[in-house]
């Protein structure tokens, strides 16, 4: 069994379409939806899927926060496996049993899923993913909709940074910590192709011009991280400089500025890192977190 967190805010049709995937796995999953809605009522469509024979967990939660909300979902789990699926993504018919297969065949106590849309060809066959990879920023098909993991690395390493992540100075990057910081503790962490999860996925070259203000507040979450985790100066220059090259083999202005974008993105999230955070400014020690 599997426990999946869903933190949900102004999705209904994206919310029904999720559920509907689940149909055919709901014995093998909990679904706690972590309404953060304030005027929309999900209580008629959550009904609906219960009487359906889905196991659902309905928690109302006022701040909009993605990690606040995860983290609340995460006390009322009942199982060993917790996933964290975004309210508009949405599963195979038979991605829920290959997940627990996996986990049962395996010693792995990370699992990490391929995002369909994506496409990322990171890998086409089961492997582990390195630590020396995650702490140089190499991540692959990481991202919040394709990891499961288990409950008690939770326990040991705590939730979700509720400083990062939508909702937050830091629009981005909880679940890229999460797994930082799980890889230091040195648990195993793999990553299976075969475990499909969908999400609708846009290139960045065809995304709007109104875009930059976006791309700068999550890409805050990613400067952030570079120094919370104090990636080695290479990887950093690397984060920084590799935008402004890509962006001039674009013959567009809109994709230099949104590669600007993510430069000064990155750029401010670790000065703002710093002056809030970071242990020569506040002069004492952090936790793990």
């Amino acid at each position: 069994m599997i426990s999946l967190i869903v933190a949900t805010y102004n999705r209904y049709n994206e919310l029904n379409r999720l559920l509907t995937s689940l149909i055919s796995a709901k014995q093998l999953v909990q679904i706690i939806i972590v309404d953060q809605n304030d005027n929309l009522n999900l209580t008629p469509l959550i009904n609906e899927f219960s009487d359906n024979g889905l196991n659902i967990i309905h928690l109302k939660c006022v701040e909009k926060n993605l990690s606040n909300a995860r983290n609340f979902g995460i006390g009322y789990a009942t199982n060993e496996l917790l996933s964290f699926p975004d309210d508009d993504c949405y599963y195979e018919p038979d991605t829920i049993q290959k997940v627990l297969d996996m986990f049962s065949k395996t010693d792995s106590e990370i699992v990490i899923g391929h995002w369909v849309e994506k496409n990322n060809p990171f890998s086409t066959v089961v492997a582990d993913i390195p630590r020396e990879n995650i702490m140089s920023y190499n991540l692959g098909p990481i991202c919040s909709i394709t990891i499961f993991i288990r409950k008690k690395i939770l326990d040991c390493i705590g939730g979700f940074d509720a400083r990062l992540g939508v909702g937050r100075r830091f629009g981005a990057g909880e679940e890229i910590d999460l797994i930082m910081r799980a890889s230091k503790y040195g648990f195993h962490i793999t990553f299976c192709p075969q475990i499909l999860i969908h999400h609708n996925y846009i290139h960045l070259k065809y995304k709007e011009f109104t875009t930059c203000l976006d791309v700068i507040y999550r890409q805050r979450g990613t400067g952030a991280l570079y120094i919370k985790h104090k990636l080695k100066i290479r990887y950093v220059l690397r984060g920084l400089v590799s935008p402004l090259i890509k962006g001039w083999g674009f013959l567009s202005l809109k994709m230099v500025l949104i590669h600007f974008c993510i430069f000064y993105g990155r750029l401010t999230g670790m000065i703002l890192w710093i002056l809030a955070y970071s242990e020569f400014y506040k002069g004492k020690k952090k936790s793990v977190y």
